[in-house]
């Protein structure tokens, strides 16, 4: 069953993370048995009139939020449990309609939790060239390293239980602009926390590269792992319906993906919720680009019109167009696999694909895969 969790003195439907205080809260994790613990981050769609004037501006000046977060800790009477010691950095604008795993089927101690803790150590802001060089940066300012979640009935995990605690990081309600002081900036996350104790049904996207690859599944890891292991390692399975593409996103096989490959999976917590269901595995690109917009027709020929909102490099603004998509998944804000027929004329989108013939003078995008609003 899914709860939610709220600040127990406030009435609002989302919650601060709160910083670390003097003083300390404990809970009984004294339950005999085991039980694994997975966290997932994500920042759920909200209506345009829901986003401030201020956000939008943040948004039209920089390209990346990276937050730099070096673990993440269960907190209970019985002392602290490390769910993650490794460094993690993550894109709060790259968080929309995907959750991205942090921490997955943990094994902990059963009992009840009464903090989850990040140690955060950076969050930087980034304008970008068309190259991907830094031309402008900014550091938000970070209250504390150390960021505490409370849950006002505690994370409670039973024996033999998977617990799955998604957050949802409202980002455009985290930062805040002062346009006084040294510090223009200031982080204070704003986030939404939701319990599972079944399977999460959230897509989830994830990148690395390929290790120890078997008849129908293979270990995704961090860069730089050359050992499979719990901590830098995911578990990915694939099936008949498991679809690969090119880096250039030409249709590929299971059989193409070699040991040490660079790829994004896009797939589903399994029923074990300790590794990850493939829906879509594609080789990762420089090329990839990122454009929101709107449709202006819908598919005829595996083509669609689409005006981009975002600014592309050699495009006038308010330029339609080709969205080719014979190879795109089609989903939903909630991450629903619904396919060419959603598109149609006047429908909001993202397209994540390459753009053709080139970046230079573009007149299409080849999409892997679309996100309809």
């Amino acid at each position: 069953m899914l709860t939610k969790i709220f600040k127990p003195a406030s009435l609002l439907l989302f919650i601060f993370f709160l910083f670390l205080s003097a003083c300390s809260q404990s809970g009984d994790t004294g339950v005999d048995g085991d039980g694994s613990v997975s966290v997932l981050i994500k920042d759920a769609p909200v209506e345009e009139a829901e986003v401030s004037e201020e956000f939008k501006q943040i948004k039209q000046e920089f390209d990346q939020i990276l937050v730099t977060a070096t673990s993440i800790t269960l907190i209970g009477e019985g002392g602290h449990v490390l769910l993650s010691d490794e460094t993690i950095t993550f894109n709060l604008l790259d968080l929309d309609y995907f959750s991205h795993v942090l921490a997955l089927s943990v094994v902990v101690p059963a009992g009840t939790y009464t903090k989850l803790r990040f140690e955060v150590t950076e969050i930087v802001m980034l304008k970008l060239d068309t190259d991907g060089n830094v031309i402008k940066q900014e550091y938000p300012k970070l209250p504390s390293e150390k960021i505490d979640m409370l849950a006002q009935d505690g994370f409670i995990v039973g024996p033999g239980s998977d617990l799955i605690i998604s957050l949802d990081m409202r980002t455009a309600d985290s930062i805040k602009y002062h346009s006084t002081g040294n510090e223009k900036y200031i982080f204070r996350p704003v986030v939404r926390v939701l319990v599972e104790t079944g399977v999460l049904d959230d897509l989830i996207k994830k990148s690395g590269i390929v290790l120890q690859k078997q008849a129908a599944s293979f270990y995704l890891c961090k860069e730089g792992t050359t050992i499979v292991n719990d901590d830098d390692c995911t578990l990915i399975n694939v099936s008949d319906a498991t679809r690969f593409l090119t880096e250039d996103i030409e249709l590929s096989s299971f059989a193409d993906l070699k040991n040490g490959d660079a790829v994004a999976v896009l797939g589903r917590l399994a029923s074990d919720v300790a590794s990850i269901n493939a829906i879509q595995v594609q080789h990762t690109s420089d090329l990839q680009t990122v454009l929101a917009g709107v449709f202006d027709s819908a598919v005829t020929a595996d083509v669609a019109s689409f005006t981009p909102s975002t600014a592309v490099p050699g495009l006038m603004p308010g330029t339609t167009i080709d969205c080719i998509l014979p190879l795109a998944l089609v989903v939903n804000k909630d991450g629903v696999v619904v396919g060419p027929a959603a598109i149609m004329n006047g429908v909001k989108a993202e397209v994540f694909g390459v753009l053709v013939p080139d970046n230079v003078n573009p007149t299409g995008i080849k999409a892997g895969y679309i996100i309809v609003e």
